[in-house]
């Protein structure tokens, strides 16, 4: 059974070693493999051994059942961490509609309905434009034809507000190309 002074300090633990990625992880690593077993005998989780460091980690409702039994025990900059991920107290089994899984409320003005074939979808703008732009880098570095020695020079260029063949003589000189 898992006791007051258990919780206080798997909490003392995951404050000094801990982390929580993605809204839905926790891990803590360390060198001493006796602390990642006693959080897995008070926790469970998945245990990993890597270049002699040991790391213990939780995801899904076991993160979310761990850091809401060590809440109350963390700093106020670890707590907002938490906080960051508005979906992270609720249930996603019982999540009400008007949230996009990131957590963006779906209203009219940031709401997008899609539709394909027979099936229609909503779509959180915020998180549509991120994957647009995410996607569009790719493709624009994919498509530059550029090489490297142009794009530094075009970048020299810009940054001082000079002609391509100045930056150019620059490039050469800092490469020590002749």
């Amino acid at each position: 059974m898992i006791t007051i002074k258990d919780i206080a300090w798997a909490a003392g633990i995951y404050e000094g070693e801990g982390t929580f990625s993605g809204g839905h992880n926790v891990r803590v690593v360390q060198k001493d493999s006796w602390l990642i077993y006693e959080l897995h005998k008070l926790f469970g989780g998945t245990i990993s051994q890597y270049n002699g460091y040991h790391y213990w980690s939780l995801s899904g409702e076991k993160c979310r059942g761990f850091l809401l039994t060590i809440f109350t025990f963390l700093s106020p900059r670890r707590r907002d961490q938490i906080l960051k991920y508005p979906l992270f107290f609720k249930d996603e089994n019982f999540l009400p509609p008007q949230f996009c899984p990131n957590g963006h409320e779906y209203m009219e003005e940031n709401t997008y309905i899609e539709k394909r074939h027979d099936r229609k979808w909503r779509i959180c703008k915020i998180c549509r434009k991120a994957h647009y732009d995410r996607k569009n880098a790719v493709r624009s570095l994919a498509r530059s034809n550029e090489t490297y020695e142009e794009k530094v020079i075009r970048i020299i260029a810009e940054a001082k507000k000079i002609s391509k063949e100045e930056a150019k003589a620059i490039f050469n000189k800092t490469s020590g190309i002749q």
